[in-house]
């Protein structure tokens, strides 16, 4: 099969589009499959009966076949990806994120109850120390 000719950045673009377009569907996939989800501050609920599930399951597995065709056809190779980064990264933003909920720095929101920083300050000390620890172990060496 002959290698179609691009030019390094169309394939940087192709790469970084059919990549994003990947994860969304692997992303909607994980999402029929484990349904509904209950956390602490969220929950979600998945609407679709079983026929749309299937139907939507079918869709995915055929644009993820599609993918993987034109894919091979442009002679792009998969690059990898390092899951302890990423978490690195989620842990990093969460931190900084995490800093901002201080009961000092939400006076842009309004003064905050002397009582109710008593309560946020030093569980948000935990909550951030774990959020560096959770870095920490990402960027330790494994070997």
């Amino acid at each position: 099969m002959d290698r179609v000719n691009l030019t390094e950045p169309q394939r940087r673009h192709l790469r970084a589009s059919f990549t994003s377009f990947e994860k969304g569907l692997r992303f909607a996939d994980r999402l029929l499959e484990d349904g509904d989800e209950i956390g602490i501050l969220y929950y979600r609920r998945l609407y679709l009966d079983f026929d749309q599930r299937r139907l939507a399951h079918e869709k995915i597995s055929q644009a993820l076949h599609e993918l993987a065709d034109l894919v091979k056809q442009l002679g792009l190779e998969p690059v990898e990806e390092s899951a302890d980064r990423i978490i690195l990264s989620e842990m990093n933003v969460s931190w900084a994120n995490l800093v901002d909920c201080h009961s000092d720095r939400m006076i842009g929101y309004g003064k905050v109850d002397t009582d109710a920083a008593k309560k946020i300050d030093p569980a948000i000390d935990r909550l951030e120390r774990i959020a560096l620890e959770l870095s920490d172990l990402m960027l330790s060496d494994s070997s």
